[in-house]
């Protein structure tokens, strides 16, 4: 706490009217200021928001120059990367095909597909040799994919064998294994193979139960499917050989195929 000086007079105090008037008389303004605090005191506002704009500009400005200079420099250093990596020899590396590749080119059978030719091959025999103690339930479904005369002579066999099928109760299947030498015929939209299975015959009386080698060559024309046939291909030829001609058939056809190399 300060000390109070006891020999400064204490200022006068107002009483009565002296006080009210006082009390009324306006504030006494402050004495003008002189030097540079003044004028900028003085300064209006607005000139005021224009040099704070102007510096705002200027540094932007120096920011944009600064961008542009590092843009220039970047772009040199490609020019000069793209230029030096030209100049390098190219190196053309052979690789083997793709597993892509070489899926397409398997399933592909000179402009035919082959899951489409497959699928009506393995689907069309299946049928045609499936029988089981009650006879050939599913039979009638060749109607369609098969041409009248084999459809006919099918049945013929079927006839013949069905005492024997329904005595012995034999179940019958064909397991086809193998599709080879596809040759084909884009402007007659046929296609040949020869086909690889066996048959496999079960039966409940002794001896009544093989697997037997079951071979076949085939032709098979493009249709349109439908209703008789849903398969995009119908078999038009097929001949068949079994157990010891199916081999014999296998060692010719690989002879021949070895003198033909």
């Amino acid at each position: 706490m300060a000390a109070v000086d006891s020999n400064v007079p204490a200022a006068p105090r107002a009483f009565g009217f002296l006080r009210f008037k006082r009390a009324k008389e306006p504030p006494q303004k402050a004495p003008p200021v002189s030097g540079p605090s003044a004028a900028t005191a003085a300064m209006p506002s607005f000139v005021r928001r224009m040099a704070m704009l102007y510096g705002f500009t200027e540094g932007l400005l120096g920011l944009v120059r600064i961008c542009i200079a590092a843009a220039v420099l970047i772009a040199i250093a490609l020019f000069f990367a793209i230029v030096a990596v030209s100049r390098r020899p190219m190196v053309r590396v052979n690789a083997p095909p793709t597993l892509k590749a070489l899926s397409q080119q398997y399933f592909q059978v000179e402009g035919l597909r082959f899951d489409q030719v497959a699928t009506s091959i393995i689907t069309i025999l299946s049928l045609k040799h499936h029988v089981d103690d009650g006879g050939a339930p599913y039979f009638a479904l060749l109607q369609g994919m098969v041409s009248p005369e084999i459809y006919r002579s099918t049945e013929l066999a079927l006839k013949k064998a069905i005492v024997e099928i329904r005595a012995k109760r034999i179940v019958q299947n064909l397991n086809i294994t193998a599709l080879r030498d596809f040759e084909s015929d884009p402007k007659a939209q046929r296609v040949s193979c020869y086909v690889r299975g066996y048959i496999i015959v079960n039966g409940q009386q002794a001896g009544s139960s093989a697997v037997v080698p079951y071979r076949a060559e085939v032709l098979l024309e493009k249709t349109t499917p439908g209703n008789l046939n849903p398969l995009p291909y119908t078999l038009i030829r097929c001949i068949e050989k079994i157990k010891d001609d199916a081999l014999a058939w296998d060692a010719r056809r690989a002879k021949e195929s070895k003198h033909g190399d």
